[in-house]
């Protein structure tokens, strides 16, 4: 296989993975009702609430700072006034606490922020900026820290669990992965020259190909790797 194939090959095999897992792939969470007000759908794309309103704050944020001269000369104060508390009430014990409402908030604040500490450095306050910067990666370090546990006990309490299968939060992913593996092996295996479907399949009570395949055997059918599935619980 010439370097262009590959590159085609693996271009085909990333616009598979996306043509089955984008209605979730940026959920970050199950798609049951546990999570429901955690996730904003639209049409079929599922979204998660807190990236979105974290994106809003940079948009909002950077918009108004290229727009309004009297902003960018006022953004360390800013800094100070949304930085301080969304950092603060930002903490794992006390964010769990608030209203699905009041974290829109804090995290569209939370976005808000990041383009400030950056027009912080670009107006000549490089030491402010650096420190800010400093400060905001060791409160996510330590924030993600803390928040391990509680990602780990999130589903604690669900009636499914226990119950044989794929829980009703993560089906629809399992079933798009499956038929990602099934459109992705024929293509693999095609493009290796072997014949599509493999009789020797139903000897093993599979009705195709897909159905054997695995991350290992995928491997070593290409030189690509199979993009793995997305974690549904992300650190925000």
């Amino acid at each position: 296989m010439t370097p262009i194939q590959s590159a085609w090959l693996g271009m085909r095999l990333r616009f598979l993975w996306l043509k089955h897992t984008y209605p979730y792939r940026w959920a970050h969470r199950p798609l049951c009702s546990r999570f429901r007000r955690d996730i904003l759908k639209v049409g079929p794309i599922h979204l998660c609430r807190s990236c979105l309103c974290v994106y809003a704050g940079l948009l909002v944020s950077g918009a108004a700072l290229a727009c309004f001269p009297m902003i960018r000369n006022s953004a360390i104060p800013l800094l100070l006034c949304l930085g301080v508390p969304t950092l603060i009430l930002s903490a794992p014990l006390l964010y769990a606490k608030f209203s699905r409402h009041v974290r829109d908030v804090l995290r569209f604040s939370t976005g808000c922020c990041i383009p400030l500490c950056i027009c912080t450095g670009l107006t000549g306050h490089v030491a402010a900026s650096a420190l800010c910067a400093v400060i905001l990666f060791l409160f996510w370090r330590i924030y993600f820290t803390l928040r391990r546990n509680r990602k780990a006990a999130a589903c604690t309490g669900c009636v499914e669990i226990g119950e044989p299968g794929i829980c009703s939060g993560c089906s629809r992913q399992a079933d798009g992965i499956r038929a990602y593996e099934t459109e992705a092996t024929a293509l693999l295996l095609s493009a290796r020259g072997v014949p599509v479907p493999i009789p020797a399949t139903k000897k093993y009570g599979c009705r195709n190909p897909g159905n054997l395949a695995t991350p290992a055997a995928l491997r070593d059918l290409s030189e690509h790797r199979v993009p793995s599935l997305p974690p549904f619980l992300p650190d925000e």
